[in-house]
């Protein structure tokens, strides 16, 4: 499409006791209204600025941006918030989740069904029941109750979250008695994660074992 120029100009005079008027007629330059086979642009676009949106593939009322019909991105595509699905995710190659040090606690993640890589534990785990825990294969995440951690070569058990609890093991060597994980009556104890821990001197150290474990109702 050419752009034109439009400009209506008429002065009106009577007498110098009479008034002058200017009529002017503004267009725009091209005009950005009206429908379109084809439009290039071969620089910076901004569309939607002062409100609205915009839509590809689509007469519907749009929200910010709609797209019905394929979208093909070849590069990166950065999201800043949340990203809502409603149909299947179909993927030719590795998916690879978020990852962090600690479950979650915002309200946006905590929704059944969110996953993310622990950094910590060096496994996955998923929202399910109002609770986070590990993506155990053939353990229903929502069973799992409690929380302990049990060292190998230390012997020793931390962090124990009822039902999960911290009893006497079977080794002794002096005053030093082992420590291990257990469940309250009704749970089945069951390890759900592992985490190695290099020692810090290669040569004289010790690697130590931390083993997640976690209750199972029987």
């Amino acid at each position: 499409m050419k752009p034109y120029v439009i400009a209506l100009s008429a002065l009106f005079s009577l007498s110098a006791a009479a008034h002058s008027e200017t009529l002017t007629l503004e267009t725009y330059y091209p005009s950005p209204v009206g429908v379109y086979s084809n439009l290039t642009v071969t620089s910076t676009t901004v569309l939607a600025k002062n409100g609205g949106g915009v839509n590809v593939g689509t007469a519907s009322q749009p929200s910010d941006l709609r797209v019905t019909g394929v979208a093909n991105v070849n590069g990166a595509l950065n999201v800043a918030g949340p990203v809502n699905i409603y149909n299947a995710i179909k993927a030719t190659g590795v998916m690879v989740p978020g990852n962090r040090a600690d479950d979650p606690t915002d309200a946006a993640s905590k929704v059944d069904g969110a996953i993310y890589y622990n950094t910590t534990q060096k496994s996955h785990r998923v929202y399910k029941n109002g609770n986070w825990g590990p993506l155990s294969g053939g353990i229903s995440v929502g069973s799992l109750h409690g929380w302990c951690e049990q060292t190998s070569y230390a012997m020793t058990c931390n962090n124990p979250i009822a039902p999960a609890k911290c009893v006497n093991g079977t080794y002794t060597h002096g005053s030093f008695t082992s420590q291990e994980c257990a469940c309250e009556d009704g749970y089945l104890l069951v390890m759900t994660g592992t985490l190695t821990i290099p020692p810090e001197d290669p040569d004289y150290g010790h690697e130590e074992v931390v083993f997640y474990k976690q209750c199972i109702k029987k």
